[in-house]
């Protein structure tokens, strides 16, 4: 995955292409990349826990299948990407994924209105 962004670091949007699982797991299909327009990207992994390709993307550390991030507010190493639920937890309940979902919308909403304010 890639991803646009400006001279601020602000996200601009990201490219995509279409995966195909194969015997052999995951790959590219052939064809062309897609742009989407984003001020904002949320990435929903799945309760398998992380793979490397997105967290390395963005230089977010990781520990043992697990995006690393606080347990105050969910932000990881780099101050503009939030985890939580499954990706920051590993497999886990689904509760804990709701409440996780609730509290970084929270920490979120309070990172962005203190950039607008800024």
């Amino acid at each position: 995955m890639r991803y646009d962004v400006d001279d601020q670091g602000n996200v601009r949007g990201l490219y995509t292409q279409i995966l195909k699982e194969t015997s052999d797991g995951m790959v590219i299909e052939d064809g062309p990349e897609r742009f989407w327009l984003a001020d904002l990207v949320l990435l929903s992994i799945g309760f398998i826990g992380t793979e490397t390709t997105v967290p390395h993307a963005f230089e977010i550390h990781t520990e043992r299948n697990k995006i690393v991030a606080n347990n105050v507010d969910f932000q990881t190493n780099h101050p503009k990407i939030f985890a939580a639920g499954d990706a920051r937890r590993r497999q886990s309940l689904v509760v804990w994924a709701i409440k996780e979902g609730r509290a970084i919308a929270q920490s979120v909403d309070k990172y962005l209105s203190n950039k607008i304010l800024v």
